[in-house]
């Protein structure tokens, strides 16, 4: 049985990663859908927090590509993978929320827990955002130069196995990538614990604050990685 599982419905198991998801992605379709139908000429409070975001990121993308077509195509992606990953990282700070619990077969299994503390949520984000960029490297530079890229028999053997080396690097890119996010938000989140368990109040404010900056941070990271990834496989 998996430690994390709350119940099965046909089958399927319903983990406390799987309930946070779900409500992370209810939460992002509400506001996206809230924005667009109404935005206003003179915005309200959270389309302008919305629209700095976006700025805020559009100007990285087009310091890093140096290109508007390439910002343009990149930005709704990234905007959409940050929310994502912001809202799902900071969700469970909330004070008190990791306290929240139900008992399962004499344990003790927590009703929410981060999506990206498990492995198998951020394999698939990594998955998603390389995909997304060999998907967009094969729409805007075209399947030949995007097949060049990879295999090559100009100046061979030399740029034939280098293709090689980057084909395997693609495929590198995705283990890293899921590492990595899922190392920082499980050892924050176990520190959290940590520190709940030792006492609720007062002492885990600090580490929430912490895990506050260190959440933003890693959403930041992660898709500034996938922009940078995305200009290279784009890039002629």
């Amino acid at each position: 049985m998996h430690s994390n599982l709350l119940i099965k419905l046909c089958g399927f198991p319903f983990t406390n990663t799987v309930t946070t998801t779900i409500i992370v992605d209810i939460m992002v379709i509400i506001l996206i859908s809230g924005i667009k139908y109404k935005l206003n000429i003179i915005p309200n409070a959270l389309q302008n927090v919305f629209e700095l975001i976006l700025i805020y990121f559009e100007d990285i993308i087009f310091k890093i590509t140096n290109s508007k077509k390439q910002t343009r195509a990149i930005s709704p992606w990234i905007f959409s993978l940050f929310l994502f990953l912001v809202i799902s990282n900071l969700i469970t700070k909330i004070p008190g929320l990791e306290l929240l619990s139900i008992a399962i077969a004499a344990r003790c299994i927590k009703c929410f827990k981060v999506s990206t503390s498990d492995l198998n949520v951020t394999f698939a984000l990594s998955l998603i955002a390389i995909i997304l960029t060999h998907f967009l490297s094969i729409k805007y530079i075209g399947l030949r130069n995007y097949c060049k890229k990879f295999i090559n028999f100009k100046y061979f053997p030399i740029l034939f196995f280098v293709g090689i080396l980057e084909l395997f690097n693609e495929i590198t890119k995705i283990i890293s990538f899921a590492f990595r996010l899922y190392g920082n938000m499980i050892a924050g989140e176990k520190i959290l614990t940590t520190m709940y368990s030792i006492c609720p109040f007062i002492i885990p404010i600090p580490f929430i604050c912490l895990e506050f900056m260190i959440s933003i941070m890693q959403s930041l990271i992660f898709v500034i990685l996938t922009i940078v990834f995305m200009h290279n496989l784009t890039y002629i």
